[in-house]
């Protein structure tokens, strides 16, 4: 499966080195847990009015049926991803490869892309078929209701990413003043990526 690319390049690099796995906050899941996933956001201390969900594997794994070129298959299984859409439509997409890797951590502003609102998308759009409605039919709680929605999918495997993922949506929403604008969703896949590690 796709999801395999990114792990075993992440893995090979890394040296699978137990000192590498605690300064990338990677900690292999075996099930989701409510009570870890609460903790996580407990601790993230969010200002934003976010909206949770758990997916299971079969909601996540059919992300796949609208990606348009086999190349760029794996993005849509990437671990935590940032999807901004504007109304309908999808205007910026954010995956954890696509951001440079720092020491204990990745840049997800690499190259800048969130000094401006809805910031600059590091995938090319043209490259995947997907609409807010379309996201919908997956993930029914996910409503329309304001001008801008983000969808972050994150899971507790790499907690430090996720984090900062989060982190550099809510600020960038706070920078621009866009947070009253829009939706927010967490979405938990641990579902997905149980016995992957």
């Amino acid at each position: 499966m796709k999801i395999y690319f990114f792990l075993l390049s992440f893995f090979l690099l890394s040296s699978c080195s137990s000192v590498l796995y605690k300064m990338y906050g990677v900690n292999p899941i075996t099930s989701y847990t409510e009570t870890s996933d609460m903790k996580f956001l407990t601790d993230l201390k969010s200002k934003l009015d976010y909206k949770h969900i758990v997916s299971d594997s079969s909601q996540f794994s059919s992300l796949g049926q609208f990606v348009l070129s086999e190349k760029l298959a794996k993005d849509l299984y990437q671990p935590i991803q940032l999807f901004y859409f504007e109304n309908d439509s999808l205007k910026s997409y954010h995956i954890n490869c696509t951001a440079k890797g720092g020491l204990t951590n990745i840049n997800w502003n690499t190259a800048q892309r969130f000094e401006q609102f809805i910031p600059k998308s590091a995938v090319q759009l043209d490259s995947i078929n997907l609409t807010l409605s379309k996201l919908k039919l997956i993930y029914p709680s996910i409503k329309n209701e304001k001008k801008y929605t983000i969808v972050i999918f994150y899971t507790l495997m790499f907690q430090k990413i996720s984090k900062s993922a989060m982190q550099t949506v809510e600020q960038n929403l706070e920078r621009f003043h866009k947070a009253s604008e829009t939706d927010v969703y967490f979405i938990n896949i641990d579902r997905f990526y149980k016995n992957v590690l």
